[in-house]
């Protein structure tokens, strides 16, 4: 559940929400959840959002990210249309005012369903894709998978590369009048850069060294589309060149275990 603003930047960190039986997250699982600082986890019995989840979301991920007032963009979904939500959380100096989009037009008129929620996909499948084709030993449908990849697209997508493409998925759904012109979308983006070239290639039995860091052992992905180029580890999923940008979201007492 990403946040996108009109001026093309992805705001805070994504909002991901687990399904568990229980309905909420044990200490043991905790503990051995994966952690970054640009994804905030929670969980649900059902793994869907509900009222609760929304109103965590608008104190946990909203708030903290919001510097001045505010227009909040919102579909027709019940659990998140109560005004007394955001009344609730925006007290003081920052406003924040709600628009709702009517029912059955979000396909239309919602920006993130309009265009951005298929370049996050597509970013997806192409990792997933990669992992098949050089046969890593990774399970992706694993937890703390799931939690790294979507950690690791959200780092990416922050790139001032796609700033026009989050543009356009406001432009595209009516709400920016100037069209921000040609851009490269994620796709075009996989197609013209070394993003997803393995470390150790399996087929040639060549290895690609981290161009910032020799240290490096075993990475899943060599990342440069924000506008960096390193390696990331296999089982961490986390560079430790302190150059790239996906360090900065490691949480500082986990920097010191790297």
């Amino acid at each position: 559940m990403p946040i996108i603003s009109m001026i093309g930047e992805l705001v805070g960190p994504v909002f991901i929400y687990l399904q568990k039986p229980t309905g909420r997250l044990g200490p043991r699982i905790q503990r051995s959840i994966y952690h970054a600082n640009n994804i905030y986890v929670t969980c649900s019995k059902s793994g869907k959002l509900t009222k609760s989840h929304i109103q965590y979301w608008a104190e946990k991920v909203l708030r903290p990210s919001v510097a001045d007032d505010c227009l909040l963009l919102l579909d027709s979904w019940s659990a998140q249309t109560d005004p007394s939500i955001y009344d609730k959380i925006f007290t003081g100096n920052i406003k924040c005012e709600k628009l709702q989009i009517p029912p059955k037009t979000t396909g239309d008129i919602q920006p993130l369903d309009r265009y951005f929620f298929r370049q996050w996909k597509y970013f997806k499948q192409r990792i997933c894709d990669r992992i098949a084709i050089d046969r890593m030993d990774i399970d992706i449908t694993s937890r703390n998978s799931i939690l790294k990849m979507n950690s690791l697209i959200q780092n990416q997508l922050t790139a001032r590369k796609f700033s026009p493409m989050i543009k356009y998925s406001w432009h595209s759904s009516g709400y920016l009048q100037n069209d921000p012109s040609q851009f490269e979308n994620v796709q075009e983006s996989l197609q013209s850069c070394n993003l997803f070239q393995p470390f150790f290639c399996h087929r040639s039995q060549t290895s690609v060294k981290c161009p910032f860091d020799d240290r490096h052992k075993k990475s899943l992905l060599s990342a440069s589309l924000n506008e960096k180029s390193c390696t990331f580890h296999n089982q961490t999923n986390r560079c430790t060149c302190e150059r790239c940008a996906y360090y900065q979201t490691i949480p500082l007492e986990e920097k010191k275990l790297l």
